[in-house]
């Protein structure tokens, strides 16, 4: 694989929505750091690398590719779009400079080829045994997914990152329980939910979702974490039906306003503030029926004054 100026990937608007130094902006554009032209000193760049390497991977997992091209596991770090600090310890074993075109050329083949991570992923507590997850495809690629994975991975603890128990540590706050601690849910193209049970009942749960397609996976979405409900319960699935709006023109059109720019500036709500004050003086005539209309037999006193009216 070989990274060229045509397949270069340029990811400053990333670096610069997450707050990267100015100096540092060298390093969001691929080519630059293959020319050696980011302007700058990576060393004084080290606090900027884990933001600069997660824009990099841009949300997919380069890391079948690293493999392939033979770039070691302590230096595939990168293409997951993590950064690990280096220490002089590290130096010392190993340097991974020389995987650092083979890394970059297969981040630029992956950000052609691979689906971004979904989007606003939600998780809802349905039951308790049971939740459902949802989410938006993401912004690139998305007509390549062939599928989806939801994993789901239940946490011991509310306290966060905690791998293993202690018998130090009070049993109150843990499950221990026979059942899976993951599970892993495949969904087809197309469809955006996925309703995962067999799960335990007032239980913190972790979930991600991760984008597949014929060459590859994204990165797992950002974590969210959900509780099941308590034993017995289950979230309603009946809701109230929202309130039916009202149709301001067909009442202006009943009240006897015949002007077309009244019937379309003022007595249509979403080009209401469109309406100019020529407008509302060729409407003066039928103000009375106009905002009779549009107060729809409701008092709206208290919203005019909170605005300032």
């Amino acid at each position: 694989v070989e990274a060229t100026a045509t397949t270069n990937h340029n990811y400053t608007s990333c670096c610069i929505a997450t707050n990267v130094s100015k100096g540092c902006l060298g390093f969001c554009n691929i080519q630059s750091i293959l020319d050696g032209q980011t302007g700058q000193d990576p060393e004084k760049c080290e606090a900027d690398f884990p933001a600069i390497v997660r824009c990099m991977a841009d949300g997919r997992n380069h890391v079948p590719c690293c493999m392939d091209e033979g770039v070691p596991d302590i230096c595939q770090d990168v293409c997951r779009g993590e950064y690990t600090m280096i220490t002089d310890n590290i130096k010392t074993h190993f340097s991974c400079s020389a995987y650092t075109e083979k890394t970059l050329s297969c981040i630029v083949e992956g950000i052609e080829i691979l689906p971004g991570q979904p989007r606003s992923v939600e998780v809802e507590g349905i039951s308790d045994t049971s939740i459902k997850v949802s989410w938006i495809p993401p912004f690139t690629n998305a007509e390549t997914i062939t599928e989806y994975v939801v994993n789901v991975t239940m946490l011991r603890s509310f306290d966060a990152n905690t791998d293993s128990i202690s018998d130090s540590q009070n049993s109150s706050q843990y499950i221990i329980t026979p059942h899976t601690v993951q599970i892993t849910v495949k969904v087809s193209k197309g469809t955006n939910n996925a309703v995962v049970g067999n799960l335990v009942p007032f239980t913190m749960y972790e979930v991600t979702v991760t984008a597949k397609n014929i060459h590859g996976t994204s990165l797992p979405s950002n974590a969210i974490r959900s509780l099941t409900l308590t034993p017995g319960l289950s979230k309603p699935v009946n809701t109230a039906k929202p309130p039916k709006l009202p149709d301001i023109k067909a009442c202006c059109v009943e009240q006897g306003i015949t002007h077309k720019t009244c019937l379309e500036k003022l007595c249509n709500i979403p080009q209401s503030s469109l309406a100019e004050v020529t407008d509302l003086m060729i409407c003066a005539p039928w103000s009375r029926q106009t905002f009779s209309c549009l107060a729809n037999g409701m008092d709206h006193t208290p919203c005019c004054r909170a605005r300032g009216l």
